[in-house]
């Protein structure tokens, strides 16, 4: 409303489609205004403007954008991109949005918390759609700050970070950074526990010896045919992981819903094997994937929220409800049965509950497996956070080559399960709980 009431130019909102009633209700709430949602069947936005020409608001989602007509001008709106790390890959619906980005819109607003997901690159895209005209050549930028380089099948890749003070200069000169602990003082506390336990499974561990016994063989230079089958057993071994964990989860499952009788549960998992098999294992307990629509995703989720209703555990995708959702203040307890590949999938989703509203303390728990894939996740985890950390946090005043936190990311030596300041060491809170509950992995709670 402020940018509008200082421009005069129509607001353009671009967001995913599942939040496209949420911004609107927002828009209704606070503003008291009915924005415009732009849908198949009306997205010319000559006749909308015509239509609706005392409501400046607009809100589209990012696949319908690309096929929105009439767009002309690049005054014609202030653009919001909404969940803009869209941006951050070269695939075909990426590029395209950039394209219509550059032509429609002089103002360019990009929200996202998760600027940087996997590496430094992704920050290109950003810099390309704010200033078109600078950036141009992708494989320059990775040349100078992301030590970019051709793989053995002729591939582009990076291996590193370096200029590292420039590059976050360059950021701190387009972003504006906000931290929820300055928004948002009056949330309560946050606490991640680390649930790390021994695979039980024969199976499990049989197939991951014959996975190391065959990446061994093809290691160093894997053809692209061998590369194609690590992937492929890699991917099955992650859906394996995930189903032995929940097997071995379900009695702490139930001795947390017994120590919290009056609250209730999240379950996060990645694939929808391992949410038929968590979900079938607690009576009464709903679930949500991304097949489901918005309306369902929404009722389910009101389902929840509502202290009234009798289901208290929600079984549901990182997919489906990871980014965007305001859970809180539903539940207060959740657990990630599957870990993402990707930090920010994981952050975004344990910040589902801990959102405005929240007024009581919230637990997360991580569940960690010896002998599977886990180990490789979590290194992965950890690599792509220490690279967020370093870009977009980026504390240390020394110079590169001198600083060790730089050092220690390039190395790939530091491990999250070791970070005093991720997950701690303090077992005191649950400790008394599970000699009750009889759980065997007492000595192996780490929290935050």
């Amino acid at each position: 409303l402020y940018i509008y009431m200082k421009t005069g130019i129509p607001i353009l909102i671009s967001c995913p489609s599942g939040l496209r009633l949420h911004w609107k209700g927002e828009f209704k709430k606070y503003t008291g205004l009915e924005a415009v949602v732009i849908d198949k069947k009306n997205r010319d936005m000559k006749e909308l403007l015509k239509k609706h020409r005392w409501n400046p608001f607009f809100i589209v989602s990012h696949d319908i954008f690309q096929k929105v007509t009439g767009l002309t001008g690049r005054d014609e709106f202030t653009l919001i991109v909404d969940e803009a790390h869209v941006l951050k890959n070269d695939g075909k619906k990426s590029k395209a949005a950039q394209e219509i980005f550059d032509r429609i819109a002089e103002n360019i607003l990009l929200l996202t918390a998760t600027p940087l997901v996997n590496r430094g690159s992704e920050a290109f895209n950003y810099l390309r759609v704010l200033h078109p005209n600078v950036f141009t050549k992708r494989a320059e930028f990775q040349k100078f700050f992301c030590e970019g380089e051709t793989d053995n099948w002729g591939r582009w890749k990076e291996t590193g970070i370096k200029n590292v003070r420039l590059f976050f200069r360059l950021l701190e000169s387009v972003m504006i950074k906000a931290y929820k602990s300055e928004v948002l003082p009056e949330l309560p506390p946050k606490d991640r526990f680390l649930w790390e336990f021994d695979n039980q499974d024969e199976d499990l561990a049989r197939d991951m010896q014959k996975y190391r016994e065959y990446c061994d063989k093809v290691h160093p230079n894997p053809t692209r045919e061998e590369q194609q089958e690590i992937t492929l057993q890699a991917g099955a071994l992650y859906v394996k992981t995930g189903i032995c964990k929940a097997k071995q989860l379900m009695p702490f499952i139930g001795g947390v819903m017994r120590m919290f009788s009056d609250e209730k549960l999240l379950i996060w998992v990645k694939h929808i094997e391992v949410l038929d098999y968590v979900s079938s294992q607690i009576p009464g307990s709903m679930k949500l994937s991304g097949d489901d629509d918005e309306e369902t995703r929404r009722a389910v989720i009101d389902m929840i929220k509502d202290p009234t209703h009798p289901s208290r555990v929600l079984v549901l995708t990182v997919d489906s409800c990871g980014k965007g959702w305001n859970i809180a203040p539903g539940a207060t307890i959740q657990i990630f049965v599957e870990l993402m590949h990707t930090y920010a999938d994981m952050y975004q989703a344990e910040d589902r509950l801990h959102r405005p509203g929240m007024n009581r303390r919230v637990l997360s728990f991580w569940t960690f497996c010896n002998g599977s894939r886990d180990k490789r996740t979590l290194d992965l985890i950890n690599d792509k956070r220490s690279l967020v950390d370093m870009l977009l946090v980026n504390k240390q005043e020394k110079e590169e080559e001198q600083d060790p936190f730089v050092q220690e990311y390039n190395r790939k030596r530091q491990k999250v399960i070791s970070d005093p300041g991720f997950f701690n060491q303090d077992t005191a809170f649950f400790s008394s709980f599970m000699e009750e509950e009889g759980y065997p992995s007492t000595k192996r709670v780490k929290v935050c």
